[in-house]
């Protein structure tokens, strides 16, 4: 059996994706979308009074999370990954056995990669980039593709 745990402690990412998708309302935080609107928290400017009046889903989740509003798409980039386990058994083969030498043996593993990630934002992977122009931007993800989680079968000769 063998394991790799990778660990990032600090740094903070913009997560593009997270806003996009929480002003859509295609994220389970911002899927609340009465067609009644919203009324936001707060107070009339001009009256004094608690605002009451109400405005659309869209409107509302934009005026915190649009691209103009990045600093509450601000997400610690702390993560803990497991990259690889995997768990095998090797099957010494008998001296003769389908006429191999003594020692011959056969190894089998299933291998996992990429198989969980515990991070502040669960939507996407702190790791990545965002691309601008013909060069890559560090702490920005931007519509990024999700990392590749990956299960296979080895075997081994050894004869």
């Amino acid at each position: 059996m063998s394991f790799l745990f990778d660990w990032r402690q600090g740094g903070e990412v913009v997560s593009r994706t997270r806003a996009l998708g929480n002003v859509g309302g295609q994220l389970a935080e911002t899927s609340y979308r009465p067609d009644a609107g919203i009324v936001a928290q707060g107070i009339n400017v001009n009256t004094g009074q608690a605002n009451t009046v109400a405005i659309t889903a869209e409107s509302y989740y934009r005026q915190f999370y649009d691209r103009n509003h990045e600093e509450n798409n601000v997400y610690d980039a702390s993560f803990l990954k497991l990259r690889q386990f995997a768990i095998g058994y090797t099957f010494d083969l008998k001296d003769g056995f389908l006429g191999l030498k003594e020692g011959a043996d056969i190894s089998l593993s299933l291998v996992g990669n990429n198989l969980f990630a515990i991070t502040e934002n669960p939507h996407f992977d702190p790791e990545q980039l965002a691309v601008q122009g013909n060069g890559f931007v560090s702490g920005v993800e931007d519509m990024s593709y999700a990392t590749t989680r990956s299960i296979g079968f080895k075997a081994g000769f050894n004869f």
